[in-house]
């Protein structure tokens, strides 16, 4: 009997998560950038030069990056191997090769992982950004109430992004005045 309720619990929870991958369902919060850029162990600008299969812990790939600029974290990294392609049903994280990417990373046992997963990854092509996250602004009536309290107002947690092309430059300025001011005023950002 045991047997049977696990099994049928192990089929409902595959059948919940298949269904959540076929609609689009995704589990996965996307960071604002000032919480990628002061969460980050490692920020950098740098062009995939190998992405080889793996098999650790719950990464099938890792990819191997020259540095071209660094924006937080070690000014001496000419290379950073990073573990990617996340076995988790939400996340997307493969690298491919010979493109240059703008990446989020954290440091992971034995390489750097990326930050938020697919979210913590956006291509550069020439001097822009692609797919940048710039948050939607609503207008003032979009809500049926103007009052802060009622539930129907989007809290900083549920903001909506658009994704936009933007200079590199913009984008690298926006990172560091992130990063500036936590070390001005010493507060690390936490979701509400």
């Amino acid at each position: 009997m045991k047997k049977l309720i696990l099994s049928l619990l192990i089929l409902i929870l595959f059948t919940i998560n298949l269904s959540a991958q076929i609609l689009g369902i995704s589990g996965s919060r996307v960071m604002p950038v000032n919480e990628l850029s002061v969460r980050a162990d490692v920020i950098v600008r740098a062009k995939v030069k190998k992405v080889e299969k793996a098999s650790y812990l719950d990464y099938t790939q890792l990819a191997s990056l020259q540095v071209t600029e660094i924006i937080k974290g070690d000014n001496r990294l000419k290379d950073v191997r990073v573990w990617s392609g996340t076995q988790n049903i939400n996340a997307n994280d493969t690298f491919n090769k010979d493109i240059e990417v703008l990446v989020f990373l954290v440091y992971e046992q034995t390489f750097y992982r990326l930050l938020n997963f697919q979210h913590g990854i956006f291509v550069v092509e020439g001097e822009a950004v692609r797919n940048w996250r710039v948050p939607i602004v609503l207008s003032p009536n979009a809500n049926s109430s103007n009052n802060p309290n009622t539930p129907n107002n989007s809290t900083d947690n549920e903001l909506e992004y658009t994704p936009i092309d933007k200079s590199y430059q913009e984008v690298r300025k926006e990172i560091e005045i992130a990063v500036r001011s936590i070390k001005t005023t010493g507060k690390e950002f936490l979701p509400k």
